[in-house]
């Protein structure tokens, strides 16, 4: 086929040809995701490169009450990053321990997870029990190596939140300043129970789970909505 780029309007330099051995992403918005390992959450590479975040920085979500968000749940998730550690704000961390920006993190957050992942208006700070309780999750019970029963607890959806700048900077103990990106738009996807997929679960997690990024001591306290 004789293709003339001149005629189409295309010009040298206003197209780039396809690299090969190019990691292709199927990621089409920066996200934050409430994850189905309970408390686990965790940034997309889209949108750790839109904040500017890697490996080792720190992240802290800010959830308003229904009559603060006016009803709009496009109001009521926020998160604000930081390089240096804030208040209660978590570590993020990559699989591996891999730095560089683009890539995706992860974070242990039980003050806020549950809030996330129901979506709704008056979404509450609650335990994994009542979040099964109210059909966001399923627990399987499992036998620890001194023999001893308990139930693990597995979120049924995973949340996708599009992040979007406020414009605002929220102001930090220490006087410094973090910007606030709204959490919208969000898309959940059923993941039902699977018993062949938790059985698969078990098998891999000591090679698959992300480093472990535990929650600040004062997280199970922090449930209070705090007003931007």
């Amino acid at each position: 086929m004789n293709f003339d780029f001149l005629k189409a309007g295309i010009n040298e330099g206003r197209f780039a040809t396809v690299a090969k051995n190019v990691k292709v992403s199927d990621e089409i918005r920066p996200e934050f995701i409430a994850n189905i390992s309970i408390n686990k959450m965790s940034l997309n590479g889209l949108a750790t490169r839109m904040l500017g975040v890697e490996h080792g920085d720190y992240l802290k979500a800010m959830v308003l009450t229904g009559a603060q968000c006016e009803g709009d749940l496009n109001k009521k998730f926020f998160i604000m990053v930081s390089k240096t550690a804030q208040d209660d704000m978590m570590k993020l961390a990559a699989v591996g321990g891999e730095a560089g920006v683009g890539r995706k993190l992860f974070l242990s957050y039980a003050a806020c997870y549950s809030q996330f992942l129901q979506n709704t208006e008056d979404a509450q700070a609650i335990t994994p029990d009542k979040l099964a309780e109210l059909g966001y999750a399923y627990g399987v019970q499992k036998t620890d190596k001194a023999g001893k029963t308990y139930t693990k607890y597995t979120a049924n959806r995973e949340v996708h939140f599009e992040l979007v700048d406020t414009g605002v900077d929220y102001p930090n103990a220490d006087g410094s300043m973090s910007r606030i990106y709204a959490c919208v738009n969000a898309q959940v996807i059923e993941r039902p129970y699977d018993a062949s997929a938790v059985a698969e679960d078990d098998e891999e997690t000591t090679t698959k789970a992300p480093e472990v990024v535990e929650d600040a001591p004062n997280a199970e306290t922090a449930s209070d909505e705090t007003e931007i």
